[in-house]
């Protein structure tokens, strides 16, 4: 056996435990990424609901202002509250009720959909540490194979 074997055979292992090591790295940082953004999206729905509550008692008391208004506006013309007057009061009320429920409904479907990429996030993570695990066994694995080459005659 010559002395170029053993020295080859010594750089392929380097080259391949470098190798393996920068995969295990890009693998936990892509982990470390996945995490974060679990984080943010787990933060962001929270953010979703908590502006939702803060606009749906914002539109109930411009609603409340609104229906006043509008009273007091038929007040003020001699309309007594009854028959065609009193449906356009409650019409009124019915629609800006819709709107409110249409606004919660809409940041229920946000705060779901952002809940739902946190999940997505998390496979990731998951994703990201098995790929961490595997892809450097692999390589090392590979490398041990190509490293043995040099010494096995065939």
């Amino acid at each position: 056996m010559s002395f170029a074997a053993p020295l080859v055979a010594g750089l392929t292992i380097a080259s391949g435990a470098i190798s393996a090591y920068g995969q295990y790295q890009a693998a936990k940082g892509a982990q470390r990424a996945s995490e974060f953004n679990v984080k943010s999206s787990i933060k962001q729905a929270e953010l979703v609901k908590q502006s939702a509550a803060f606009d749906k008692v914002r539109a109930i008391k411009q609603k409340k202002t609104f229906l006043s208004r509008q009273r007091a506006l038929y007040a003020k013309g001699g309309v007594r509250l009854e028959g065609s007057p009193l449906l356009v009061l409650a019409d009124t009320a019915a629609i800006l009720e819709q709107d409110i429920q249409i606004e919660e409904f809409n940041a229920q479907i946000e705060d779901s959909k952002l809940r739902t990429q946190a999940e997505l996030y998390r496979m990731n993570t998951r994703t990201a540490a098995l790929h961490g695990i595997i892809a450097p066994t692999a390589t090392l694995l590979k490398t041990a194979t190509k490293a043995t080459d040099f010494f096995v005659k065939r």
